[in-house]
């Protein structure tokens, strides 16, 4: 188990080993996860000050909290070999100054 230590406000985020990969869980996992109990901590158990997670204490506002709109497109170059599909796409991104 590792342990982390830092100044509030703080955010840490879990990954899947070396692979810097987001951890999404197995719905097999989440199914037994829903009977179990959640471990919860108090400031005291933590060996934190009360006094220090008050919200005049913290440096952070949460100005707007929103779900962003997940849209995407696919186009798919057509060609003769990898070779002219590479040209295509080269051109292609060309065009959109990505290149």
């Amino acid at each position: 188990m590792d342990s982390r230590a830092g100044r509030l406000p703080l955010a840490d985020t879990v990954t899947n080993a070396d692979s810097n990969q987001i951890r999404f869980p197995k719905v097999r996992d989440m199914m037994l996860a829903r009977g179990k109990p959640i471990t919860r901590w108090s400031a005291q158990d933590l060996g934190l000050d009360p006094a220090d997670l008050e919200p005049t204490a913290r440096a952070a506002e949460i100005d707007e909290l929103f779900v962003p709109d997940r849209t995407s497109s696919c186009q798919f170059i057509d060609g003769e070999d990898g070779a002219e599909k590479a040209r295509k796409l080269v051109q292609k991104l060309r065009e959109l100054k990505l290149l």
